[in-house]
């Protein structure tokens, strides 16, 4: 068992987590509530230029299996990369051939593999995308609702006060538990 003076400070450092996050999400809230979210713009453009790279790879790996009737290696694949994008080292792990199941979850919702499987992903710098091969579909979004938890802007803006509001409700909990605590200990 925590001696009271160790409990006294895990409380507070509790509390004091709880504010700030309580506060952080208030803040949040109101930038939602006040601003147009245009990041979500920028992200839907980038979306868009992902889809384009997939159908460009799509298109060579068709090419490829028509001509040599195989997929092309990861390798290959590489190397045809580089050269679209006429870099050097830097064009190579930015979009990756698989010849197998890339994403158990996207592939569930894609369908069942293929004799002539694949997928190819890329990561955008906040988590990964794919386009699997034999449904011809990609795991990204062009609209603005699917980048909300609640589906909707204002939505989100009042799940963010609640938590902060019950984030601060809960520090004061513990600050007024602290208090009540040292009292009892002073009579």
């Amino acid at each position: 068992m925590l001696q009271e003076p160790l409990r006294s400070v895990m409380r507070k450092l509790l509390a004091g987590f709880f504010l700030l996050f309580g506060v952080t999400s208030i803040f949040i809230a109101f930038l939602l509530i006040e601003s147009d979210p245009g990041f979500l713009d920028q992200t839907i453009e980038n979306s868009r230029k992902i889809e384009t790279e997939f159908r460009k790879s799509e298109t060579f790996i068709d090419a490829f299996f028509a001509d040599r009737l195989r997929l092309p290696t990861a390798e290959e694949f590489n190397e045809w990369r580089c050269e679209v994008e006429s870099r050097e080292k830097s064009c190579i792990g930015q979009y990756s051939l698989f010849l197998k199941a890339c994403n158990e979850s996207f592939e569930t919702a894609a369908g069942k593999p293929a004799a002539t499987y694949y997928c190819i992903v890329t990561w955008r710098g906040e988590w990964h995308e794919y386009f699997s091969g034999v449904t011809r579909t990609s795991s990204l979004s062009f609209k603005k609702e699917d980048y909300y938890i609640t589906k909707t802007q204002r939505g989100d803006a009042l799940l963010h006060l609640c938590f902060g509001v019950m984030s601060i409700a809960g520090a004061g909990h513990l600050l007024n538990l602290h208090l009540l605590v040292k009292r009892k200990r002073l009579s």
